[in-house]
């Protein structure tokens, strides 16, 4: 039985977020040449602590000014990743929230919350990297209070990586970026069968 564990922030009880039922394209791949095998510099598929080194902390335990000064160094102390910026570009300097994903303690996804603003750049520096999206869809992202938007989802479906982003995650003001391989979405296929309907 394989584990899930989550690094960072538990966040994924969702309320508004648009992307994850309406973007999930499932059946037979599309065509996509630029596949990444790797995300923000981390191999999928490997153990995390050995890709990326833990970050020193200060004396009241958090990441030293030292290490924030290091542009492009990718570290995590608390469960949460460090450093992002600079990687797929200023975007990420937005980032609210990062989540690795990790099962049987290997990195296979990713949950990025970005403010919305970063949402432009972040769909340029995607198509920049990996071509242009697979998919693009624009749906309706709706709130508790009944409130409704159009919510543009954009995605890149490879025969294992799936990439995913949302122009509105679980807030109105937050954009999302989900990055998922074959291993992630097979292991919570496999919880939701076993919980049953």
């Amino acid at each position: 039985m394989r584990s899930i564990l989550l690094v960072a922030v538990a966040f994924l009880g969702s309320v508004g977020v648009c992307s994850t039922a309406a973007a999930a394209t499932e059946g037979a791949p599309k065509s996509w040449p630029q596949e990444p095998s790797t995300f923000m510099g981390i191999k999928f598929g490997e153990s995390l602590t050995a890709q990326i080194p833990r970050c020193p902390l200060d004396k009241s335990g958090h990441v030293t000014t030292e290490v924030a000064a290091h542009k492009g160094e990718l570290c995590f102390a608390w469960n949460r990743l460090y450093k992002l910026n600079l990687i797929y570009g200023d975007s990420l300097d937005h980032s609210l929230r990062v989540v690795a994903i990790l099962v049987d303690n290997k990195v296979e996804g990713y949950v990025i919350d970005l403010a919305r603003q970063a949402y432009p750049e972040t769909l340029d520096t995607l198509i920049a990297r990996y071509g242009p999206a697979t998919e693009t869809n624009t749906i309706q992202w709706r709130n508790k209070l009944g409130g409704s938007f159009d919510c543009t989802v954009s995605s890149w479906v490879g025969k294992s990586v799936h990439i995913v982003l949302s122009e509105i995650g679980d807030k109105i003001d937050e954009s999302r970026l989900q990055v998922s391989t074959s291993v992630l979405r097979e292991t919570e296929a496999a919880k939701g069968a076993q919980k049953g309907p």
